[in-house]
């Protein structure tokens, strides 16, 4: 017996949830964090974040949300992206400030998971400052 597509999808976006399960968030305006970088994507559910004035096309969902962070570890030496941009492709590498990674939940998703997976909502958290914002 096969399940839904439906209840496939759902799923899959609380399997993606999951990763963020803990995490420190608050609620603020999307801005463009690098010349090269026009948009972010809600980590669940991949709906659009950008500035308002940016001449999209299509529906921009979000102009603000909430935002986590991250530490990853620094980029050493070369790596695939670099052998990509060799190869003469565009590449837009992900914004990070002092090794910190930037996530976005739209309002839906992150009032859907909130409970669920124990999300912290801390504007003055330490974080913010350790990754620049």
């Amino acid at each position: 017996m096969s399940t839904s597509p439906i209840v496939n999808r759902a799923a899959t976006r609380l399997q993606e949830a999951r990763r963020y399960t803990g995490k420190v968030f608050r609620w603020q305006a999307w801005r463009k964090p690098s010349s090269d970088w026009d948009h972010d994507h809600c980590l669940v559910c991949w709906s659009r974040f950008a500035e308002p004035d940016d001449g999209w096309t299509d529906p921009v969902l979000h102009f603000e949300g909430w935002l986590t962070v991250w530490k990853v570890p620094a980029e050493p030496g070369r790596d695939f992206l670099d052998e990509m941009e060799e190869a003469g492709y565009k590449v837009a590498r992900s914004p990070k400030t002092n090794n910190y990674m930037r996530g976005w939940f739209c309002p839906e998703c992150f009032t859907l998971y909130r409970d669920e997976l124990g999300f912290i909502v801390d504007p003055a958290h330490e974080q913010w400052q350790a990754a620049g914002l």
